[in-house]
C-alpha cells in the first residue's frame, strides 16, 4: 500500500534502504522511490560499562544519551542508520566512592600525612586534635569523613592543694633498653628524611648486633621485622602467616586481651591474558577491586572484567574474536557457463551472485567442411 501515487508498482527489494520502481502509463516515464528502515527501541552500551535506553526512531535521527548504567557515568553520541543504532566514541568512568585509610582511627603525635585514603583523594588535614579530613570520592563518587586522634607525650601529672605526686618515665634498666630507645628514634628521624651524623653508622652496628642475637636464639626474627613494618599499635606481634590475606595475633600486656588482625594482598600491575589471543595490561590494584579490561593485541577484538582476589588476578565475562579480512576464493576469476556456486571465498562470508556474465556476441562461424578428392582413374592400357 502507498508504493505509488500514480503508475504500477514493481517488486520492492533491498533490506534497508528498500527500492522500487512505479512505471509510468501511456508513454510516461518511470519513477525510483526509495525508502529507509527505522531504529527499534533498545539499550544501546559504549565505552565498556556504560548504557542507556533509547526510544524507536527514524533513520537518520541522532542525539546525545546520558549514562544509566549503575556505578558509572559517562556520554556518547548516537545515530540510526538504516535499522541499526550506532555509538559514538562517548566517555565512560567508573564512579569510585571515598574510602578511609590506614590513619583513620589512629593515635598519632602529629597530623598525619600517610594513609589517609584507600580510595579517593584526600583533603588537607584540619584540627590539633582530633585531626580530620576528607576522601573525596571520583566521577561523582561519595565523599567520606575521616579522622584520628592525637596521643599524649611522656608528661609528670600533678593534682590535690599544693601537694603533687610525679609519674616520670622509669629510666631503662639495662644497656639494651636505651639501645632500643635510640634505635627507634634513628628510625623514626629515617622515616621522616631527617637522619644525623653517625645514624647509618649506628645502623650498620644495630644490624650486625641483629644478626649476632639470632643466631644465639636470644630473639625471634619475625618479631624483629615485624617492629619495623607496624604490624600492631599495641602489644607485641606475632609471625605473620598465610600468602593472603595475611593474619598474625598482637599479644596483649599487663594482662590485657590478645587481638588477631589480618591484611589483603593487592595484586600487581600484569598483562591479562584471555580468549586465544586477547591481551591488556592492568595497573596493580587492592584485593576485591573490579576493572574493565580492552583488548590491545592485534588481529583481535574483545573485552573482559579483570577482578584482583588476594593477590590474583581473574577474567569474566570475557569474549575475545580473530579478525578475519574477506578474500575471494577460488571461483574469482574463472570461466563458467552460469553463476558459480560453490569456491566464492576463501575467507569471509559469501553474499549473493549478481549479474548475467559479460557480453559474449555473435557466435563465430563454423568453417565449411573441405571437399574431399575426386578419386584417381587408371589410365586405359592399349590392346596389342
Amino acid at each position: 500500500m502507498g508504493l505509488c501515487a500514480a503508475g504500477t508498482a514493481s517488486a520492492v527489494a533491498g533490506a534497508g534502504p528498500w527500492t522500487w520502481t512505479c512505471s509510468g502509463q501511456n508513454g510516461g516515464a518511470a519513477a525510483t522511490c526509495t525508502a529507509h528502515e527505522s531504529c527499534q527501541a533498545a539499550t544501546l552500551n559504549w565505552a565498556g560499562g556504560c548504557s542507556a535506553p533509547q526510544e524507536a526512531a527514524a533513520h537518520g535521527y541522532a542525539g546525545t544519551l546520558p549514562n544509566s548504567a549503575s556505578g558509572y557515568t559517562g556520554t556518547s553520541s548516537f545515530a540510526c542508520d538504516e535499522g541499526a543504532w550506532i555509538t559514538g566514541d562517548g566517555s565512560c568512568d567508573a564512579v569510585v566512592p571515598g574510602l578511609c585509610g590506614a590513619a583513620h582511627g589512629g593515635s598519632t603525635a602529629a597530623a598525619p600525612t600517610s594513609g589517609l585514603c584507600d580510595a579517593g583523594t584526600p583533603t588537607a588535614v584540619a584540627g590539633a586534635g582530633p585531626f580530620t579530613w576528607s576522601c573525596v570520592g571520583e566521577h561523582g563518587g561519595a565523599t567520606v569523613s575521616c579522622a584520628s586522634n592525637r596521643g599524649c607525650p611522656a608528661a609528670t601529672l600533678t593534682w590535690g592543694a599544693g601537694a603533687s605526686c610525679s609519674a616520670p618515665r622509669p629510666p631503662p634498666r639495662t644497656g639494651r633498653e636505651r639501645a632500643g630507645r635510640q634505635r627507634r628514634g634513628r628510625l623514626g628521624r629515617r622515616r621522616h628524611g631527617d637522619l644525623r651524623p653517625g645514624d647509618l653508622d649506628h645502623e650498620r652496628r644495630d644490624l650486625h648486633a641483629d644478626h649476632r642475637r639470632r643466631l644465639r636464639h636470644r630473639r625471634r626474627p619475625e618479631r624483629a621485622l615485624a617492629a619495623r613494618v607496624g604490624l600492631c599499635a599495641a602489644g607485641a606481634p606475632g609471625a605473620v602467616s598465610g600468602d593472603g590475606p595475611f593474619t598474625w595475633t598482637c599479644a596483649g600486656q599487663g594482662g590485657g586481651a590478645d587481638a588477631t588482625c589480618s591484611a589483603d594482598k593487592s595484586c600487581a600491575a600484569a598483562t591479562l591474558t584471555w580468549g586465544d589471543g586477547c591481551a591488556a595490561q592492568a595497573s596493580g590494584q587492592p584485593s576485591g577491586a573490579t576493572v574493565s579490561a580492552t583488548n590491545g593485541s592485534a588481529g583481535w577484538v574483545g573485552a573482559a572484567t579483570a577482578t584482583c582476589t588476594q593477590g590474583a588476578w581473574s577474567t569474566t565475562g570475557a569474549t575475545c574474536t580473530e579478525v578475519i579480512q574477506a578474500g575471494c576464493g577460488a571461483a574469482a576469476g574463472k570461466s563458467t557457463l552460469a553463476a558459480p556456486t560453490a569456491d566464492l571465498c576463501a575467507t569471509g562470508a559469501a553474499s549473493a551472485v549478481t549479474g548475467a556474465g559479460p557480453s559474449r556476441g555473435p557466435a563465430p562461424a563454423r568453417a565449411a567442411a573441405p571437399t574431399p578428392p575426386a578419386p584417381r582413374t587408371a589410365p586405359a592400357t592399349p590392346r596389342p
